[in-house]
């Protein structure tokens, strides 16, 4: 079984097993910037994707991705939610499922 760490980072952004290299460049480091969110916004130009990360409704980082490497994000984010899904038995709720929910309780 795979480490969170090393599941998140086994390929980088060209698709290349890290394990074949001789050394892990995009392990962080101390002077590598963390970021927590709770919340995030999406906006697009004809070039370009960029995603906002925000902490209680104030923007905390913004990351500019090509479309290429966007696509490719949501792809692997999406296999590594499948299988943390699939592995604790229970699927997880969306922000926008929590949403709804509130709403359809306050109705």
């Amino acid at each position: 079984m795979l480490s969170e760490e090393r599941a998140m980072d086994e390929n980088d952004e060209t698709g290349a097993d890290l394990a074949d290299s001789e050394a892990d460049t995009t392990a962080p480091t101390s002077e590598t910037p963390r970021f927590y969110a709770n919340g995030f916004a999406v906006r697009a130009s004809n070039a370009d994707v960029r995603i906002v990360l925000m902490l209680d409704g104030r923007p905390v980082q913004v990351t500019h991705l090509s479309y290429t490497l966007a696509k490719t994000l949501v792809k692997k984010l999406g296999v590594f939610v499948d299988d943390f899904e699939t592995k604790v038995g229970r699927e997880m709720l969306t922000t926008d499922d929590v949403t709804a929910a509130y709403a359809e309780k306050e109705s």
